[in-house]
C-alpha cells in the first residue's frame, strides 16, 4: 500500500523522536493485534493514513502481519544467523502472540536476553516500516507513556481516561481463552485469598469434596476472582457463623451452592458495595457460559444464598490436516487445555483414512497441500459417505472466503491465525445451536461420542 505524501523535508531531530515515537506506538498495536478493544487506541492507522479504507484495523494488522513475513530470511541462509532471530521472536511474540517467558523457553534464551533481542526484532521493524512507507512526513505523535489503567491490566497502553467497566469486561473476554481446569483450582485460591476476612469476622467454612468432580471449560483468571467477589460478600453476611460451599456435577454443568448461617443477621442488609460486586461476579462468571443466581435471602435479617452453574464440556475431536509440522504444532499448543482434542495430519494421502478411523467432528484443512489439492480433498471429504456431515473450516493464507463457502466448508480463517480466532472458530462449528440450525455449515454436525 502506497502512502501519498507530499515532500517538505524533515530535521535530523525531528526524524528521530519521530522514529522513536513510532517505535513506542508499534510496540503497542503488535502486543494487541487480535485485540479489537485495545486496537483501537492505536495512532498507526493515522500514520498509515488509513482514514479512507473500509477497514482500517484489519488493513493495519495485515500490514504489520505481512511487515513481519517480509522480514523472514531465505531459506539459504544458516539457521543461527542474527535475520532469523529476529523474525523468530517478531513471528512469535505478535503474530502467534505467545508470552516472554514461552519465546524464551523455545529459543533457549534467558528472559532478560529475550528482552533485549526483543527490543532489538522491534527496532529492525520499526526501521524496515519507516523505510518501506516513507513516514517521515507521517502525522507527528508523542510517545507512549503506560497509564495507572493501563498498569492494572498488565499493557503499555496510554491514554487520559481510565477503560469503562464495558472495556475491562471487554479486554478479559478477548484478552483469556477459555480452558480446562479443574474446580479445585477455582475455589481454593479464593478460600486462601479471603482468609483474612474470615479470620477477622469469625465465619467457618464448610466446603464440600471437590475431588472426583469433571473438569470444567472456564476463563479461569476471570473466574477465580469472580468467586472471591461471591464468597467476600457472603462472608461480610454471617459474622459469627457459618459459609457453607455445596458442590455437585449435573449434566454438562457442575453446581456450587454458597450458602450462609450468620450468628447475629444483619438488621441492614447488603451494601451497595455487595450489590455491586455480585453484579459484576454475574458477568464475569458470563463470560465463561457460566450463571449466577441469587436463590434466596439477601435481605435484612435473611441467609445468604447463591448458586452458581458452571460448564462441563463434552470433548470435541479435530482433525487438522496440514503438511507444515510447524503449524500442526502450534494448533495443538493452541487447542491444549481446551475442550478440543486435537488429532494431526501431514500426509493429504491418509487423510481420508485417518479420519475414517479417528471419526473427527470437525476438519481444519489447510489447501496448499502437496500431491492432493486442498480444494480436491476438501471435495472428497463433502462426497464421503461417513465425512459429509462433518463440518470442515479451511485454514489458508489465500483470501478464497467464497471459493471455500461454494466448495462447502463450514467457515474460513486466515492465516497466520491467533489462537482467539481459532477456538472461535471451532466454536461456532461446535455449538448446539449450529447443529440445530445449520446456519454455521450446511450440514449437520455429528453429535460427540
Amino acid at each position: 500500500m502506497a502512502l501519498n505524501r507530499t515532500s517538505t523535508g524533515c530535521s535530523p531531530d525531528t526524524e528521530t523522536s519521530g522514529r522513536a515515537a513510532f517505535g513506542s506506538h508499534l510496540r503497542y498495536t503488535l502486543r494487541h493485534l487480535y485485540d479489537p478493544v485495545a486496537l483501537t487506541r492505536s495512532k498507526l492507522p493515522q500514520v498509515f493514513a488509513l482514514g479512507a479504507v473500509e477497514d482500517p484495523l484489519e488493513t493495519l494488522r495485515q500490514m504489520l502481519l505481512s511487515a513481519i513475513e517480509a522480514l523472514k530470511p531465505d531459506t539459504s541462509v544458516p539457521a543461527q544467523a542474527p535475520v532469523w532471530r529476529v523474525y523468530r521472536i517478531l513471528y512469535e511474540r505478535y503474530v502467534e502472540q505467545f508470552s516472554q517467558d514461552e519465546v524464551a523457553t523455545h529459543l533457549a534464551l534467558g528472559t532478560r536476553q529475550l528482552r533485549r533481542q526483543e527490543q532489538h526484532a522491534l527496532q529492525v521493524l520499526a526501521d524496515f516500516l519507516w523505510t518501506h512507507y516513507d513516514l517521515r512526513l507521517a502525522p507527528p505523535l508523542q510517545s507512549r507513556q503506560p497509564s495507572r489503567a493501563d498498569r492494572v491490566a498488565g499493557a503499555e497502553i496510554t491514554g487520559t481516561a481510565a477503560p469503562s467497566r464495558d472495556q475491562e469486561l471487554d479486554w478479559l473476554r478477548m484478552k483469556y481463552p477459555r480452558e480446562l481446569v479443574a474446580l479445585a483450582d477455582i475455589i481454593q485460591p479464593g478460600l486462601r485469598t479471603i482468609a483474612p476476612l474470615l479470620r477477622e469476622l469469625g465465619v467457618r467454612v464448610e466446603c464440600s469434596p471437590l475431588e472426583a468432580l469433571p473438569p470444567i471449560l472456564v476463563q479461569p483468571t476471570g473466574l477465580r476472582q469472580a468467586l472471591s467477589a461471591v464468597l467476600t460478600v457472603a462472608v461480610r453476611s454471617a459474622p459469627g457463623g457459618t459459609m457453607r460451599i455445596g458442590v455437585r456435577a449435573r449434566e454438562q454443568a457442575i453446581e456450587i451452592d454458597v450458602e450462609t448461617t450468620a450468628a447475629h443477621p444483619s438488621p441492614e442488609g447488603p451494601t451497595p458495595d455487595d450489590v455491586d460486586n455480585l453484579n459484576l461476579a454475574r458477568e464475569i462468571i458470563s463470560i465463561s457460559k457460566g450463571l449466577l443466581q441469587v436463590v434466596a435471602g439477601y435481605g435484612k435479617n435473611e441467609p445468604f444464598q447463591v448458586k452458581i452453574l458452571l460448564p462441563v464440556p463434552a470433548q470435541v475431536t479435530v482433525m487438522v490436516i496440514d503438511d507444515n509440522a510447524d503449524a500442526l504444532q502450534l494448533i495443538e499448543r493452541y487447542l491444549a487445555r481446551t475442550r478440543y482434542h486435537f488429532i494431526g495430519c501431514t500426509d493429504p494421502e491418509q487423510a481420508i483414512t485417518l479420519a475414517e478411523e479417528m471419526h473427527p467432528q470437525i476438519i481444519l484443512l489447510d489447501v496448499m497441500l502437496p500431491g492432493i489439492d486442498g480444494w480436491e480433498l476438501l471435495g472428497r471429504l463433502r462426497e464421503h459417505p461417513k465425512m459429509h456431515d462433518v463440518p470442515i473450516i479451511v485454514c489458508t493464507i489465500l483470501a478464497q472466503e467464497q471459493l471455500a463457502s461454494v466448495l462447502g466448508a463450514a467457515g474460513f480463517i486466515r492465516k497466520p491465525v491467533s489462537q482467539t480466532a481459532l477456538l472461535a472458530a471451532l466454536d461456532q462449528q461446535a455449538t448446539p445451536q449450529a447443529k440445530e440450525s445449520g446456519k454455521a455449515h450446511p450440514h449437520k454436525l455429528k453429535t460427540a461420542p
